[in-house]
């Protein structure tokens, strides 16, 4: 399943909300994750999709990581290592309904770039900024769907071997790639059918 920006966050808050609510209700016994509290029609389902993501996500999702690759001089062969949000032990990454969603404000800190994430609506607050960036709170911290977080701040996207895990490449990680004439590699090739060659 591919993410993207997506244009239309009022129907995307109704068809998240319809679609927790349709899973939930299929089967009068099922239980909202943890809350021991079965939902039986749709007006119990959550009203926005904050709520419906916070209400599935931290709980059903699958712990994962998002490795954030940057310039790293003691690195011999390509100059470039690898700071790790998320572990699959610990917290800061979940993949939830194959989306992954990792924790805003430390990935804009690894990816080097200044700033402040929060969430309204369902959507990530970069500053003071709007974008149409899925997130939800997760024990209070706003989570951001990964992928569309990446291509917002212009950087390349990979997904790992794993559907809970992947890579991120920053625009530093690139202008080092392109700098060092490592440019034949996958990061950067997507890079540049993505229109995000750094100059």
């Amino acid at each position: 399943m591919r993410s993207g920006i997506l244009r239309d966050p009022a129907a995307l808050a109704l068809g998240v909300s319809l679609a927790v609510a349709a899973c939930f209700s299929k089967d009068s016994g099922s239980a909202a994750p943890d809350t021991g509290q079965a939902i039986t029609n749709t007006a119990a389902a959550p009203a926005t999709l904050a709520d419906s993501l916070a209400a599935v996500c931290p709980d059903s999702g699958s712990r994962g990581s998002v490795q954030v690759a940057w310039p790293d001089s003691n690195e011999a062969e390509t100059g470039i290592g690898f700071k790790l949000l998320g572990d699959g032990a610990g917290p800061g990454v979940v993949l939830c309904r194959s989306v992954i969603y990792a924790d805003g404000d430390t990935l804009l800190s690894l990816m080097g770039e200044p700033g402040s994430v929060s969430e309204r609506n369902g959507f990530a607050v970069i500053d003071s900024t709007v974008t149409q960036i899925p997130a939800y709170r997760h024990h209070g911290v706003p989570y951001v769907a990964v992928r569309p977080f990446a291509r917002h701040r212009r950087a390349v996207y990979l997904e790992s071997g794993q559907p809970m895990d992947a890579i991120v490449w920053p625009r530093e990680a690139l202008r080092h790639l392109k700098a060092a004439g490592l440019t034949q590699g996958r990061a950067y090739q997507t890079a540049v059918r993505e229109g995000f060659v750094p100059d």
